[in-house]
Formats: C-alpha cells, sequence, structure tokens
C-alpha cells in the first residue's frame, strides 16, 4: 500500500469516531422528527375532536340560556321561533333548534324541524327524558337536507318533573369551518367517522373519501379496539401508504380521522436527515482530498524523486543526484544524505576499478610471464630432444613438449581473453587442436577435426586438466587411429544441462592396439594411464569404448559451466 494511501487510511480511520457520531446524531434528529411529524398528525385530529367537545359543552350553556328565556319557556309559537330564528342566525354551526314537550311534540322550531310533528320515537329523546341529562345523540341524516346533523338535547325539569326538553341540531359543518381556520398540511384530509366507520364528513370535500381510508378490516380493528391508537402507518384503500392521526369525540360516539401520504408527511424527515449528514460528510471528503493532495504535494512527490535517483543508481547511474529545493526539511536532508553517499561511492568505485584494473594488468602480466617460462621450457625441451639420438628418448621429450604447450596455451588465452579468472573453452579447443595438427604433422583436410560444445568459460583448475584430457587423447588418435595414411575424424562434443556434463572424444579409427610388447601400444596405455588420473583430479566418470574407433567419455556429475558471458552455441570444424 502506498504513503498516500496509508496517509488517507489513518485520516479515515481518525475522523472515524466523529463520523459515527455525526451518524447517530441524524439519526436521533431522524426520529424525534419522525416522533414530531406523527405528534402533529395526531394534534390535528385532536384539534378537531376537542373543537366539537367544545361545541357541545357550549351547546349545553346555549341551550340552559334558552331555557331561562320567557318566550321559549312559554313555548309561544311564534314568539318562541322568532327567539330561535335570531340565534341561529347568529350561530352558523346549529342547523335547528327547537322546543320539545314532555310527550316529544315539537311545539316551536327555527328549521327543519318545524316540519315534525313528533320526536318521540328519538333516541336521543327517550334517553334525557328518562336520565333527566343532558343527552347527546348520534348523528343522524337531516330529512330536508340529507345531511347529518347532531342533536344536543337538555331536559327542563319542573318540581321533579320533566316537562319537556329543548333541543339543538349541531350542523356538520363545523368541520370546514374548523379546518379553514387552522392551517392544514398539504394533501391532508380529515374524516369524521360513526361508530361503525362509516364516512360523516369529510374535508377537504372529495369525489370518493373512502379511498383515503384504510382497508375496511384493518379500519374495523382500529375502531372496535379497547383504546385507539394516537397514529397508525397503513395503506389506503388505493394502496397508498399514509400517516393516520386518530381522536375519538367523547359525547358524539364519532372519531376525528387525519391523514397525510406517509411519503409526503416524512419528506422533511428524509431532506432533514441528508442535511445533517451531508455537512460532516462533505467535512469528511474535504479531509480525504485534503489528505491526498497535501501527501501528493509534500510527501509522495518527493519521494518518488528520491525513488527515481535510487533507480537511476541502480542502472549505474551514479551521477544522478536527488534535488528537493521545496520539499520538507526532512527530505531535504535525506536527499543530501543520498547525494553525499553517491558521490563516496562513487569515488570509492573510481578508486575500486583503478586497483581493479592495475590488478587485471598485474594478472595480465603474470599469465604472460607464465606463458613465456612455459615457451622457454618448450624451446630448452627441443634444443634437448635434437641431441638426443635414442628415439624412444626423444619421443617422450617431444610428448612433454606437447603437453607443456598444453599448459602454456591456456595461460595464453588467459592474458589475451576478457576474462582473466576463466578460459573460453570454445576457442582454447580449436586453437589446441591446431596446434595437435601442426605437431603431429597431419594433414588437415585428411583427418578433420569437429569440435561442438555449448559457450563454457573455465577456471584453470578446470580447464587445464580438461586441456591435458583432450590433447592426450587426440594424440593418441593422431598418432595411433589413421595408420597407413588413413583419413577420418576426431570429433570433440560436449553436452551438459543442470544434473552435469559429458565430454566425448571420438575418433572413425583402427581402434586401441592390444599388442603388449608394441611401443606404439605401449605409448598409448601411458596416455591412457595420464587421462585417468586426470578424470581422478577432475572427480570424473572415465568410460573407453571401441572398436570401431576410440572412444572416450567422461562424465561429471554437476555442470562445468561457470557463468562466462552468453555466445551463440555453435560447431566449429577446423579446415
Amino acid at each position: 500500500m502506498s504513503l498516500r494511501w496509508r496517509l488517507t487510511l489513518i485520516l479515515l480511520l481518525t475522523m472515524l469516531p466523529a463520523a459515527v457520531f455525526s451518524l447517530h446524531e441524524a439519526w436521533s434528529a431522524r426520529e424525534s422528527e419522525i416522533k414530531r411529524v406523527e405528534s402533529n398528525t395526531h394534534r390535528l385530529a385532536l384539534v378537531a375532536a376537542a373543537y366539537q367537545r367544545e361545541l357541545l359543552d357550549g351547546t349545553r350553556r346555549v341551550l340552559t340560556a334558552l331555557t331561562q328565556i320567557p318566550d321559549v319557556r312559554t313555548s309561544v309559537p311564534e314568539a318562541c321561533r322568532a327567539t330561535l330564528s335570531r340565534l341561529l342566525e347568529r350561530i352558523p354551526e346549529y342547523r335547528d333548534f327547537a322546543m320539545i314537550n314532555s310527550r316529544g311534540d315539537v311545539l316551536c322550531s327555527a328549521g327543519p324541524l318545524a316540519d315534525i310533528a313528533s320526536v318521540a320515537d328519538s333516541s336521543w329523546f327517550r334517553e334525557a327524558r328518562d336520565t333527566n341529562k343532558y343527552t347527546i345523540g348520534e348523528y343522524v341524516t337531516d330529512d330536508t337536507s340529507g345531511v347529518p346533523v347532531l342533536p344536543a338535547a337538555l331536559p327542563i325539569i319542573e318540581n321533579g318533573e320533566f316537562t319537556g326538553a329543548i333541543l339543538a341540531t349541531i350542523s356538520i359543518d363545523w368541520l370546514r369551518r374548523l379546518m379553514e381556520r387552522i392551517s392544514m398540511p398539504e394533501a391532508g384530509v380529515v374524516h369524521l367517522l360513526d361508530r361503525n366507520g362509516a364516512i360523516l364528513a369529510s374535508y377537504p370535500v372529495i369525489g370518493d373519501a373512502s379511498a383515503l381510508l384504510p382497508e375496511t378490516g384493518r379500519l374495523e380493528e382500529v375502531l372496535t379496539a379497547a383504546s385507539l391508537p394516537p397514529v397508525l402507518a397503513a395503506e389506503d384503500r388505493s394502496d397508498l401508504r399514509r400517516l393516520y392521526g386518530l381522536a375519538k369525540i367523547e359525547g358524539g360516539d364519532t372519531v376525528v380521522l387525519f391523514s397525510v401520504p406517509h411519503k409526503r408527511a416524512l419528506s422533511g424527515v428524509a431532506q432533514q436527515f441528508r442535511s445533517q449528514l451531508a455537512g460532516p460528510m462533505l467535512m469528511w471528503m474535504l479531509a480525504i482530498v485534503a489528505a491526498w493532495l497535501s501527501s501528493e504535494f509534500l510527501i509522495a512527490r518527493w519521494i518518488r524523486h528520491l525513488s527515481n535517483t535510487a533507480e537511476a543508481f541502480i542502472q549505474g547511474d551514479l551521477s544522478a543526484r536527488p534535488r528537493i529545493p521545496n520539499g520538507p526539511a526532512e527530505l531535504r536532508k535525506l536527499a543530501e544524505t543520498i547525494s553525499i553517499m553517491a558521490e563516496r561511492i562513487q569515488a570509492r568505485e573510481a578508486q575500486l576499478r583503478g586497483s581493479i584494473k592495475e590488478k587485471e594488468v598485474l594478472l595480465k602480466e603474470i599469465h604472460h610471464r607464465v606463458n613465456n617460462n612455459l615457451q622457454t621450457v618448450t624451446s630448452l625441451l627441443n634444443l634437448q630432444s635434437r641431441r638426443v639420438v635414442d628415439p624412444a628418448a626423444r619421443k617422450a621429450l617431444d610428448t612433454t613438449q606437447m603437453r607443456v604447450r598444453t599448459l602454456s596455451l591456456v595461460h595464453k588465452h588467459l592474458y589475451e581473453g576478457e576474462n582473466l579468472a576463466a578460459v573460453d573453452m570454445n576457442a582454447f579447443i580449436a586453437e589446441l587442436c591446431a596446434q595437435l595438427w601442426r605437431i603431429h604433422g597431419v594433414d588437415e583436410a585428411k583427418i578433420r577435426a569437429v569440435i561442438d560444445m555449448p559457450p563454457l568459460d573455465l577456471t584453470p583448475d578446470t580447464a587445464i586438466p580438461l586441456g591435458l584430457v583432450i590433447t592426450e587423447a587426440v594424440s593418441n588418435s593422431l598418432k595411433h587411429a589413421f595408420p597407413d595414411d588413413r583419413a577420418g575424424r576426431i570429433e570433440i562434443t560436449l553436452e551438459q544441462d543442470r544434473s552435469g556434463a559429458t565430454l566425448r572424444i571420438a575418433d572413425d579409427g583402427v581402434g586401441r592396439s592390444t599388442s603388449g610388447t608394441n611401443v606404439a601400444a605401449e605409448d598409448e596405455r601411458l596416455g591412457m594411464t595420464l587421462i585417468r588420473a586426470l578424470a581422478l583430479q577432475l572427480r570424473g566418470r572415465l568410460l573407453i569404448e571401441g572398436p570401431p574407433g576410440t572412444i572416450i567419455i567422461l562424465q561429471f556429475n554437476s555442470p562445468l559451466d561457470r557463468g562466462g558471458p552468453v555466445r551463440r552455441r555453435g560447431a566449429s570444424t577446423l579446415p
């Protein structure tokens, strides 16, 4: 994870408690606002219920005052009707006032009851007569207007006897006038329901007011419950979720039901919740952006610059220098330290290069001197060989001279090659074969040398024994495998993989000599003895096969490659 992401994550974790607290506060405010909305919904229903209760209490006072008016109490028709009519004009909440005798006959009326002779069968009249108490009846439909009215009757008692009642019918229009005076929420609707859930009145007046009520079964369950719930959230009969506030009107046996669409009622809640979250979230996002940008401009870009400088060092460019002119003091100090380090490394590297170059020169000189000394030895052996008369002794000196030349050739390749610690075996073996062909005076066109081996650089400790093995094997083949001017070929191949290596020297000559007294056979056996000793020194396994021909195989349990420079693999043939 990058530094920028880590700083941003630390900032996020640091601000997480504040974010959680803000979320908790916003959620608490949301819950409080929902309760407030529900309380307001219930309050509007309570206002309507309280208004009707107040209206009923006021009606009682009005009726009590009417019983004290002589024109009404004496029930003189014309005077009574005139008095009640004037009162009806001044109080629009009422539909009618009437004076009833003890038998239920209408003595006088200011409204529709004037056309009715008797109300003796009315439940409210019987209750007022039987209880001698102020009685509120149920909403009934006015026969003339078809509008529900609520009867309220006050009994008249004289000398302890029921002599009649004064009646007022309250118009359902009181609901409209009340709702016009208070501030109703948008899309709010108020219903006045009887005990069975039938709509007595609604405001505002709409075509199908029942569609806004809860489903019939749900409404009956609520109305018949032991206690009326103050708030109800339910789907109406058109499957729109609404919030209902309920209040029961005592004495009128009715229920006020105020409703508003649930989504609209809580729209302010959602908006308030979003607004309360917006501030902390905006601050959180701004803090993240600030951390991101500040980490980029104050830290990340300078660290990238230091990293690029380090990459240049890895590529070998020690002249690169980090430059942080406007960066933080700590990073500027680090850049200065890196620059000083690079200068010291550069100086030390120059010193080491000079020392290595000096040692390479000395090492080349050593190999050159060793090669010259070995050349001197071969020259001495050559002079000594010319003075020896015995053929066997001369041959022994020539063989020794050939082996010394092999050693000299190794040192020649060491001081002439690019790597002073290893010998390029492809070039070495090619030159070694050319040298052996010259020493033995072999026609290169008649006996060909085929060399096939991978790119291989070996240390002198391995190259010298391998060179001597090849020298002995090839010399034996050149001397004994092709008698009577016979043509042929000598193959030198090396195969290796991760498991090991195999050196194979093969000729297609007459094969090894089997005579125990022949000088050539004795010489061949001596060469083979030397090859076995060298194989033991190299910790290799020696196998000799043939005839036909002679095949010398040297197997190794590990690869011979010492990680020298890569070269193209290929086969070379001496002309």
